[in-house]
């Protein structure tokens, strides 16, 4: 957890304001101006507390094989297998790092082992960025390959619905893959939209409804256990709603590639 990144963050209790209270950036307390407390524990800085997963998917990611295998075994393979062609992960994080202008702060939501977060930290070094999770194991995982890779990175336990950032303080937003597993998207699309400055930048990733037979067995199997695959139009429609400019669009076979602008 890097200390000078608690400016961007609030007390999800009281939203009032943080400050690093004792020990250090591997293990301490954090409190707010209304004396509510928080740990760093393993250098993550916990604002959720108690594990609360609401579906089976959200209960794999507490467990730490997911966490483990994650980018070894599945996130570089990933956008090939689902897209049905040759999608390595530098076509990926040079779409979402790309096009961008001197971004300041920049926040990884459901940043899963921090993928997202570590690229953007590489792309853009004098940018603070922070990842955020409610997956613990996630968060252990995504901490130590910043660490491995001495990026500055701080990671941060909260729910994407509820983010513990201020109002108007973030230059660039990164979601990847996680769509499909947000309860109430809607609800998360509006704090993104708090959180933003104006004329922020958000990058995305996500998985649509398939349009072939067998792609929508496996996708209404896939239901049951709380992942859910809107139409291709969905996620466009809901981000201009909240009034994100859609500047690039691109879908292949069941992935979406998004990039968008806040409007001012």
């Amino acid at each position: 957890m890097n200390i000078a990144h608690l400016s961007y963050l609030r007390c999800p209790t009281c939203h009032s304001a943080l400050s690093h209270m004792s020990g250090n950036d591997e293990t301490g307390w954090v409190v707010c101006d209304a004396q509510h407390r928080f740990a760093i524990q393993y250098g993550v800085l916990d604002l959720l507390g108690p594990a609360r997963p609401q579906s089976l998917a959200a209960q794999s990611n507490e467990w730490p094989i997911t966490a483990w295998a994650y980018e070894r075994l599945w996130r570089p393979y990933a956008l090939s297998i689902l897209s049905g062609q040759s999608f390595p992960l530098t076509r990926e994080l040079d779409y979402i790092c790309g096009d961008i202008r001197q971004p300041r702060v920049i926040v990884d939501v459901a940043c899963s082992n921090g993928l997202y977060a570590r690229a953007m930290q590489t792309a853009y070094r004098d940018a603070q960025v922070i990842g955020i999770d409610r997956a613990w194991p996630m968060l252990l995982e995504a901490q130590r390959r910043a660490r491995r890779a001495r990026l500055p990175i701080s990671y941060v336990r909260a729910d994407a619905r509820a983010l513990p950032i201020h109002d108007r303080s973030i230059d660039v937003i990164t979601v990847g893959g996680s769509w499909n597993e947000m309860e109430q998207g809607d609800v998360v699309v509006q704090e993104l939209t708090r959180i933003s400055r104006p004329f922020a930048y958000l990058r995305s990733m996500g998985l649509t409804a398939s349009d072939k037979r067998v792609g929508q067995v496996i996708q209404g199997l896939a239901a049951s256990g709380g992942v859910h695959f809107p139409a291709p139009d969905a996620l466009v429609s809901l981000l201009a709603a909240y009034d994100w400019s859609v500047t690039n669009q691109q879908q292949h076979g069941i992935v979406q590639l998004i990039k968008a602008q806040q409007r001012g």
